[in-house]
C-alpha cells in the first residue's frame, strides 16, 4: 500500500482523492493551503458541463474526453446519493444569427454531441421568461451545472469518510526526493512521507516541480464569475447567447454569470459585472430588484494538449504525477481515472 499525497483540493484533486479512497488500495492524503476544499479556482468556476457553448466547436479529442467526463459525473453523483447535481432540462445556446446557430448545431452533431435544434416556439416553451427569443437555438438536454467548490468539498469529505487524511491550512513548499524518486512533501511545519505525489495545483504546478524536471506547458485563462440577485420567475436552464452566459444558482433569487476576463482591456471588474447585468435585465424584464451580489476572477489552467487533459507522470522523478485540465471541472473524472490507472 503506497502513501499517496494529492496536492490541491480543488475539483480535480477532490475527485481523485474520492476515487482512490473508495478504491482502498493506497493510503491517501489530500492537502491544501486553504482551510477547506474547493476554495481556489474551483470555488470561482461557473460549473456548466457543456459542449454547446461558444462559437467554436471543441476538437474531436476534446469532445471525446468531455463526453467521458460527463458520464463520469453520473457515476460520482450516484456514489454521493445525488448530492452533486440534480438533472434538469439542460441548456440552450444560440449565436448572433440563425445561420451561425445552425452551423454551430451541425458542427456539434458531426462530433457526436447530443444536441437538438429548437425553433422559437420550442424555446419559449422551455424558457418562458426569456424576452428576446431567438429564431433557432441548440438544446443540450444532458447538460448539467453544479457548484464546483461545493462539489469539491463534498467529494473531499467523502474521501475522508473512506479513510483519506484531509490536511487543510498547510502550504506545500516543495517535493522531497532521493535517488530519482519521490520521498515526501515539505511543508512549513514538517515533511510528509509519501511514495507518490500528485500535483493537482493548476497553474501552480510548475512552482512545485523539483529541479531538473521539465515543466509542462500550462497557460492561464482568466475568467470572471459574477453573481447577480433578482426577484421573480426565471428559466431553470443554463442560457448562452450573444453577450451573456447565465444560469440559476442553487440559492433562491441568485444567478451566476460567466465572462471572459481580459486584464489588458483595463476594464474594471465591476464595470464588466454591470454590463452583464444590463444584458440579463434585457433578457428577463419581469425580474425585479436587480443587483450585483459578487464578482471574482479565477485563473483557469490550460494545458497545451489536444484534449485539454493533463494526467501523466512527471519525467525524471519516479512517483510524481501531474493532474489538471481545461475545462477542469468537466475533465476531473477523466483525469482522476487516468491517474488511478497509472498507479495500478
Amino acid at each position: 500500500m503506497a502513501r499517496v499525497a494529492i496536492v490541491g483540493a480543488g475539483i480535480v484533486g477532490a475527485v481523485l482523492a474520492h476515487r482512490l479512497a473508495r478504491e482502498g488500495r493506497h493510503e491517501i492524503t489530500l492537502i491544501d493551503a486553504a482551510m477547506s476544499a474547493g476554495q481556489g479556482v474551483s470555488g470561482r468556476s461557473f460549473g456548466w458541463l457543456t459542449q454547446i457553448a461558444g462559437r467554436r466547436a471543441p476538437s474531436p479529442e476534446a469532445a471525446a474526453v468531455r463526453a467521458e467526463g460527463r458520464a463520469g459525473y453520473d457515476v460520482l453523483n450516484d456514489a454521493l446519493d445525488g448530492k452533486l447535481f440534480v438533472s434538469g432540462e439542460g441548456a440552450i445556446a444560440w449565436q448572433e444569427s440563425e445561420s451561425e446557430t445552425a452551423a454551430m448545431i451541425a458542427e456539434r452533431r458531426a462530433l457526436g454531441i447530443e444536441v437538438e435544434a429548437l425553433d422559437a416556439a420550442d424555446i419559449a416553451r422551455l424558457a418562458p421568461h426569456l424576452d428576446e427569443v431567438p429564431p433557432l437555438a441548440a438544446h443540450a438536454p444532458r447538460d448539467i451545472f453544479l457548484r464546483p467548490g461545493l462539489a469539491a468539498a463534498r467529494l473531499a469529505q467523502d474521501a475522508g469518510e473512506h479513510g483519506a487524511s484531509l490536511l487543510y491550512g498547510h502550504s506545500v513548499l516543495g517535493i522531497e526526493t532521493a535517488n530519482g524518486r519521490v520521498t515526501g512533501l515539505r511543508t512549513a511545519e514538517t515533511v510528509l512521507p509519501a511514495e507518490v505525489v500528485v500535483l493537482a495545483t493548476g497553474t501552480g504546478i510548475a512552482r512545485l516541480l523539483p529541479g531538473g524536471v521539465t515543466a509542462p506547458e500550462i497557460g492561464s485563462s482568466p475568467s470572471a464569475l459574477i453573481t447577480l440577485y433578482a426577484e421573480g420567475p426565471a428559466p431553470t436552464l443554463a442560457l448562452s447567447g450573444p453577450g451573456l452566459e447565465i444560469r440559476k444558482d442553487r440559492r433562491a433569487d441568485h444567478f451566476l454569470v460567466a465572462a471572459t476576463w481580459r486584464p489588458e482591456s483595463e476594464r474594471e471588474l465591476d464595470a464588466l459585472a454591470a454590463e452583464k447585468m444590463a444584458v440579463a435585465q434585457r433578457w428577463f424584464p419581469d425580474l425585479r430588484n436587480w443587483r450585483i451580489a459578487s464578482a471574482g476572477i479565477a485563473a483557469r489552467p490550460m494545458p497545451r494538449t489536444a484534449s485539454g487533459c493533463l494526467a501523466e507522470p512527471a519525467g525524471g522523478i519516479e512517483g510524481l504525477y501531474l493532474a489538471c485540465g481545461h475545462p477542469g471541472v468537466a475533465l476531473a473524472p477523466v483525469i482522476a481515472e487516468r491517474i488511478a490507472g497509472l498507479l495500478d
